[in-house]
C-alpha cells in the first residue's frame, strides 16, 4: 500500500518538473523572438529608406526613421494617423489587403518636400503573425538621379543619331572582324550608294588596296583605350571613282572595358587634294620665276620670319636658302639697318601701301622695295625685292657735281600756291626762267611749260603723297628750252598750303642716262634671247604709220625676214595685211593713249605669208611703241580639231523655279542634250531636290561635283552656297564648281553659269531663263545671246515671278519667250 503510494508521488512530481520545464522552454523562446524583434526593428529604424507599416484600417502602426524625415514628423506623430493625413496621393498604396510581392516596384514623379522627384515605391501585404491581421508595409526608394541620368542618356543618343543622319561626313561602325553596322545617309552624296546596299558588308569591300592595307594594319595594333586615331583612307565609290577621306577611328568599348566595334568619321578630302595639287603646282612655277628674277626676293611673317627667299636673296646673306627658312630677317641684316627696316615696315602695316629705302653696305647700294600681301583687309605677307643700284647712284651723284660746277650756284628754288602762281624765288630760279625777280613774283609756273606739254593738275596727288617728282620739258623768258627734274614738297604753314619746289636743270643728266641705258647689256641680251618676236616701232606722219626701229631674232624667226630688211621701213610696207587684221588700230590707240593692249590672236595673210598671231601692245616713256607677239598657228588648229558640235542646255531659275524645272525635265527624252542648271536654293537642300527630280524623270539628274562631265540624257543641278561654271577641255564639255564672292547677291548664280557658257560653249549652248525674282541671269543670257547661243525665256503668264525672265526680255536677251510647257519641246527641236 505504501509502495503505490510512492508510485503514484513521483509521477505528479515527474509531470510538474516536466510541465515546469516546458514553461521555461516557452518563455526562452518568447525571450529569443523579442530579441529577434529588436534586431529587426533596430534594423529598420536606421535603413536609409523611408519604410511604413499600415493596419487594415489604413492607419500607420510603424514608420521608421527615413520616413519620419520624408513626412518631416515625429514616430509618435505618425502613429495612428490615416494615409492621407501624412503620404502624398502618389505614393498611398491600394486599399486591399491581399498578400503580394513589391515586384520591383513602381517609379511615380511627384512633388515632395518642394521640389520634383522620382519614387520607386515597393509596396508587399501579408498578416500578423500574432493577431492574423492584415498589414501593409511601404518602401519608398529615391531614384531621381538614377531616373536624370537615364534621360540625359536617352537625349545624348537621340542627339547623336540626329547628328549622325544630318552630317555631311561619312558615319559607320563596324562589329568583328570588320562587318559595317551602321552607316549614315551621307553614304549615298559621298559614294553614290544607299545605306541598305553597304550595311552587312564588309568594310574593306569598298576600300582601295593601299587603304585596305592601312585600315588592317592599324587593326592588328594595340588601339588606344581613350582618343581618336586618324588615318588617310580612300573609298571605291559606286560610278567606279575614288574618294579620298580623312578618318578618325575610335574604338568602341563596353562597360567591362572589352572592345565591341570601330566608330569611323570619314570627312570628303578630295577637292583639297586637288587644291593641294594645283597650289603645289603654282608654287612651283612661282618659285622657277623667283630663281630666275635678278633681284633678290624675299618673303617673311610680318614680324619678320622668312617664309620663302630665291637665291640672289640667300647669297645676299651669305647662306642657302633652306638655311634661311623660319630665321628672322632683321636678325640677319647688319644692326645698322635694323632701325631704318623696322621703321619701313611699321609704316607699311599703317599704310597697307609699298615702301622703298635706299642703304648702303659697304661700298654698295641698294634699292629695296617692300609690298604687302593682303588677305582681305589684312596683311598676312610681306615680300622683299631688292636690287643694287651703286652704278646709277654713282652716275647721279657725278652728275649732281657736274651741275654744280657749271651753275657755280644752288638749284633753282620756288614756292608755289595751289594754283601754281609763284609767291618766292631764288636767283638760280630768276636765271632759269629768263627774267627778274619782280617780274616772276605772282605770274604762274604754268606760262613756262610748252602749249604741247600743258602743265598737269598734281595738286590732288601731291597732297596724299606729300612728296612728288616729275619731269618736264619747260621753255625759259628767252626761249631757251631744257629738260628738268622738279622735286614737289607739300608744306603747310599756318594753316595756308604751298608747294615747295626745286628745279633741276637735267639736260647733261638726261645725255649720259641715255647713254647708259644704251648700254646696258643685260637688257639687250633679254631682247636678243627672248622666244617671243619683239618689234620696237617709231610713229609716222603723227600715227597713221609707223617705222620699225627695231626687230628681235624670234621675229626674224617667225616670220622668215632679216632685221636689216625691216628695220627703217614702214609696217604697212613690210605687212601690207596689218589693216586687215586690225593691227594698225591697236598700235595707233596705244600710241595715242599710252595704255597697254592685248591684241587676242587673228588671223594674218599677205602674198608672202598667213598665220595667226597673238600680240601685247605697250608703250615706252622715250614714245615708241612696243610689240610683243607670238605664233599661235599650231594652237589655233589644234583647237579647231577638237571642235565639237554637242549641245549643251543652260537653265537658270529662282522664285517658283522648283516645279517649273520638275515640268522641264520631266518632258525630257532620254537621249535629252546635257542640261547645266542653276536654281537659287540654300545649301544642304539641292541634294534633295536633285534626289527627289532624279526620281521622278526619265533622265538622269543629281547634284553636280566639280569636274564632273556634262553628258547626254543627263542633268547637273549647282550645290547650295557654291558657283558652277561649264568649262571646255578638248571636245568634252565638264563643269566647275567653287568658291567664290555672291554676284548679283547669289550664290550659285545664273550670271556666272551663262557667262562662262559664253566664254566656252558659244553658239553649241541653248540658255533658259526661268522663273524668279530679281535680274540675277539677265546679262549672262544676253552675253550667250552675243555668242550665238539660242536662248529662251519662260512667259509671265505661266511665271510665278515674271522678275528674272522679264529683265533678260528688256535686255533683247531672249530669242524667244514661251509658256513653260513649250520650253522642252522647243529646246529638243533646237539640240536636234
Amino acid at each position: 500500500m505504501k509502495r503505490k503510494k510512492n508510485k503514484a508521488a513521483t509521477e505528479d512530481d515527474l509531470r510538474a518538473e516536466t510541465e515546469r520545464l516546458r514553461l521555461r522552454v516557452a518563455e526562452l523562446e518568447d525571450e529569443q523572438a523579442d530579441s529577434r524583434d529588436r534586431v529587426h526593428e533596430r534594423i529598420l529604424r536606421h535603413l536609409p529608406l523611408p519604410v511604413f507599416v499600415l493596419g487594415e484600417d489604413q492607419a500607420f502602426t510603424y514608420a521608421n526613421k527615413a520616413a519620419c524625415g520624408l513626412t518631416k514628423r515625429t514616430r509618435r506623430e505618425i502613429i495612428g494617423r490615416k494615409i492621407p493625413d501624412l503620404l502624398p496621393e502618389e505614393v498611398a498604396p491600394c486599399p486591399g489587403h491581399e498578400h503580394r510581392a513589391a515586384a520591383g516596384g513602381e517609379v511615380r514623379d511627384i512633388h515632395c518636400q518642394g521640389r520634383s522627384q522620382a519614387l520607386n515605391i515597393l509596396k508587399q501585404t501579408c498578416r500578423d503573425p500574432a493577431t492574423g491581421r492584415g498589414l501593409t508595409v511601404v518602401a519608398v526608394q529615391n531614384v531621381t538621379a538614377r531616373k536624370r541620368a537615364e534621360q540625359a542618356l536617352e537625349e545624348s543618343e537621340r542627339r547623336y543619331k540626329l547628328l549622325a543622319e544630318n552630317s555631311a561626313d561619312l558615319i559607320w561602325t563596324v562589329t568583328p572582324p570588320e562587318t559595317i553596322s551602321y552607316i549614315s545617309p551621307a553614304v549615298f552624296n559621298l559614294l553614290g550608294y544607299i545605306q541598305e546596299e553597304v550595311l552587312s558588308k564588309n568594310l574593306t569591300e569598298i576600300l582601295t588596296p593601299a587603304s585596305k592595307k592601312r585600315f588592317q594594319g592599324l587593326l592588328a595594333k594595340d588601339l588606344p583605350e581613350t582618343g581618336a586615331r586618324r588615318l588617310m583612307l580612300d573609298f571605291k565609290a559606286k560610278a567606279g571613282s575614288i574618294v579620298w577621306t580623312e578618318t578618325l577611328i575610335t574604338v568602341l568599348r563596353d562597360e567591362s572595358g572589352r572592345a565591341t566595334g570601330l566608330l569611323g568619321v570619314s570627312r570628303d578630302m578630295s577637292e583639297r587634294r586637288l587644291m593641294r595639287k594645283a597650289l603645289k603646282a603654282s608654287e612651283d612655277t612661282a618659285q622657277a620665276m623667283l630663281e630666275a628674277t635678278v633681284d633678290a626676293v624675299m618673303l617673311t611673317e610680318p614680324d619678320g620670319t622668312i617664309l620663302a627667299c630665291n637665291r640672289a636673296m640667300a647669297e645676299r646673306f651669305g647662306a642657302a636658302a633652306n638655311d634661311l627658312i623660319g630665321k628672322n630677317a632683321f636678325e640677319l641684316i647688319p644692326s645698322d639697318a635694323v632701325r631704318k627696316k623696322r621703321k619701313m615696315i611699321r609704316e607699311l602695316m599703317r599704310t597697307k601701301r609699298f615702301q622703298r629705302l635706299v642703304s648702303r653696305r659697304g661700298a654698295r647700294d641698294f634699292e629695296t622695295t617692300v609690298y604687302p600681301v593682303l588677305e582681305g583687309a589684312e596683311i598676312s605677307r610681306i615680300a622683299f625685292f631688292s636690287r643694287e643700284i651703286t652704278k646709277q647712284l654713282r652716275v647721279m651723284e657725278k652728275l649732281r657735281l657736274s651741275e654744280f660746277s657749271v651753275e657755280h650756284c644752288a638749284l633753282a628754288t620756288l614756292l608755289l600756291c595751289p594754283e601754281a602762281k609763284i609767291l618766292a624765288v631764288n636767283q638760280a630760279a630768276c636765271r632759269d626762267l629768263g627774267l627778274p625777280k619782280k617780274r616772276l613774283l605772282g605770274r604762274s609756273f604754268r606760262a613756262f611749260c610748252p602749249a604741247e606739254e600743258a602743265w598737269p593738275d598734281i595738286w590732288a596727288e601731291l597732297k596724299k603723297d606729300r612728296h612728288l617728282v616729275r619731269e618736264f620739258n619747260l621753255r625759259a623768258a628767252n626761249g631757251r628750252a631744257f629738260p628738268a627734274e622738279i622735286d614737289f614738297n607739300y608744306l603747310k604753314y599756318k594753316g595756308k598750303k604751298y608747294c615747295f619746289s626745286f628745279v633741276r636743270d637735267i639736260s647733261r643728266r638726261s645725255q649720259a642716262l641715255r647713254r647708259v641705258s644704251e648700254s646696258e647689256a643685260r637688257f639687250r641680251a633679254i631682247f636678243e634671247a627672248m622666244s617671243s618676236g619683239v618689234a620696237v616701232y617709231e610713229a609716222a606722219e603723227d600715227g597713221s604709220d609707223f617705222v620699225f626701229k627695231d626687230f628681235n631674232p624670234a621675229a626674224e624667226r617667225i616670220e622668215g625676214l632679216d632685221r636689216d630688211s625691216v628695220l627703217g621701213r614702214r609696217l604697212s610696207e613690210v605687212f601690207p595685211g596689218t589693216s586687215d587684221m586690225g593691227m594698225l588700230e591697236v598700235l595707233k590707240r596705244v600710241h595715242e593713249s599710252a595704255r597697254p593692249e592685248h591684241f587676242p590672236a587673228a588671223f594674218y595673210s599677205d602674198a608672202r605669208i598667213s598665220g595667226w598671231r597673238e600680240n601685247f601692245v605697250y608703250k615706252l616713256p622715250s614714245g615708241e611703241v612696243v610689240a610683243v607677239y607670238d605664233d599661235v598657228s599650231k594652237r589655233i588648229r589644234a583647237e579647231a580639231a577638237l571642235q565639237t558640235t554637242e549641245k549643251v542646255v543652260l537653265v537658270g531659275a529662282s522664285t517658283g523655279g522648283t516645279e517649273a524645272l520638275r515640268i522641264f525635265l520631266e518632258a525630257m527624252p532620254l537621249d535629252s542634250p546635257a542640261i547645266a542648271i542653276v536654281q537659287h536654293m540654300p545649301e544642304n537642300f539641292t541634294a534633295a531636290f536633285a534626289n527627289r527630280l532624279n526620281s521622278l524623270c526619265r533622265i538622269t539628274v543629281r547634284e553636280a561635283k566639280d569636274n564632273d562631265t556634262l553628258l547626254r540624257g543627263q542633268a547637273l543641278i549647282a550645290p547650295g552656297n557654291r558657283h558652277m561654271l561649264v568649262k571646255r577641255s578638248g571636245a568634252r564639255y565638264h563643269v566647275e564648281v567653287k568658291n567664290g564672292p555672291l554676284v548679283c547677291r547669289h550664290r550659285p548664280s545664273v550670271d556666272v553659269l551663262f557667262r562662262s557658257g559664253s566664254r566656252y560653249v558659244g553658239g553649241n549652248a541653248v540658255g533658259v531663263i526661268m522663273t524668279g525674282m530679281g535680274d540675277d541671269g539677265a546679262m549672262g543670257l544676253r552675253e550667250l545671246h552675243e555668242a550665238g547661243a539660242f536662248t529662251i525665256a519662260q512667259d509671265e503668264s505661266s511665271c510665278v515671278v515674271f522678275g528674272m525672265p522679264q529683265e533678260a526680255v528688256k535686255l533683247g536677251a531672249a530669242d524667244k519667250i514661251l509658256p513653260l510647257e513649250t520650253i522642252a519641246r522647243e529646246v529638243v527641236r533646237r539640240c536636234a
